[in-house]
Formats: C-alpha cells, structure tokens, sequence
C-alpha cells in the first residue's frame, strides 16, 4: 500500500510564489494566518491571493492549503467554518456545529424562530430598523464588510430585486 501526501509548497531558499500574477507568495499566505487572518476571505484581500486577471484560477487551491495548514484545520473547512460561525465574533454567540456537519447546522438552527436567529445576528432580516439593527451590532465590534444572500429558497427573481433595492435605498445609506 501507498501513502500519499500532500505537497502544496517546495521548501527552500528564496521566494516561493504562489499567485504570479499579484506576486503572492507562500510567506505572505503564512504571515496572513499570523495577522489572524483565518477567513479565507480575509487572506484573499491581506495578499491579493486571487484577484488577478485568472481570478485565483492557477493558485487558489494551493492557497487554501497553505491557509489551512497555517491555521490546523482541513483545506475544505477552512471558509466553511468562519460562515457557520466557528470564530471569535464577539457577538455571534451561538454557533453553528460544522464538526457535526449539515445535521448539525440544521439542529442549531431549526427549531429557532426567525425572531430569535435575528436577535442573534445570524440573520439579517425584517424590515430596515431591523436590518439596520443588525448591522450596526456587527459594525459595532469592526465589521466593516457583509455579503448579502437574498436568493435563499423559494425566493422569488422579484423578492431578491425588491429586497437588493430596499438595502440600498433603506439600509446602506445609514452606515455611509
């Protein structure tokens, strides 16, 4: 029988790159997971990883390896576990269990009221003071960055573009 490893970076002397095209290289990858960059998201925009013309294409992966050696956990975790909320976020008190996968998320969340995963910020929903509400909790502890996901479910093409608009028009001006 066989044992194979993984090699995502050749030791040696001098500069290892990683991404050519934004001169990333495993070092930065590293000091990134230092500076407690542990999102993959923020990695990405500590080093640049990915933001080339090939869109990370030629070196993501070997980037999500070396993050996620840096940091202990596995490549395929790595951004799995800050979404569901396996971080340091002071304010999202409750986590999702990724350890117990889908089955888990689902036993966190699934017996909660949406009123209840609001109050916990694990949620942005209602109407804008709520959504507002909501953000400002997270900027509070220097967020400074969310992604939206309006597209969930039985949700409608018209539903997403009223709920797109009333974020911009009610909700993004509060915070400029």
């Amino acid at each position: 029988a066989y044992a194979l490893d993984p090699l995502w970076a050749v030791p040696g002397k001098g500069r290892a790159w990683l991404d050519f095209q934004n001169d990333v290289t495993t070092k930065d990858i590293k000091q990134a997971a230092r500076e407690n960059m542990v999102s993959v998201e923020h990695m990405k925009r500590y080093t640049t990883q990915g933001m080339a013309t090939d869109q990370g294409k030629n070196s993501n992966v070997g980037a999500l390896a070396l993050l996620a050696d840096a940091t202990g956990r596995g490549i395929a975790t790595s951004a799995a576990r800050w979404y569901y909320g396996q971080n340091d976020a002071e304010l999202n008190r409750l986590r999702f269990g990724s350890a117990a996968g889908i089955k888990g998320v689902l036993a966190t969340v699934k017996d909660r009221t949406d009123e209840e995963l609001i109050d916990d910020a694990m949620v942005v929903g209602g109407d804008a003071d709520t959504c507002s509400r909501v953000v400002e909790r997270w900027a509070e502890i220097g967020l400074d960055q969310m992604v939206f996901m309006m597209q969930a479910g039985t949700t409608t093409h018209e539903q997403v573009m009223r709920s797109i608009e009333l974020i911009g028009e009610k909700v993004i001006p509060r915070f400029q």
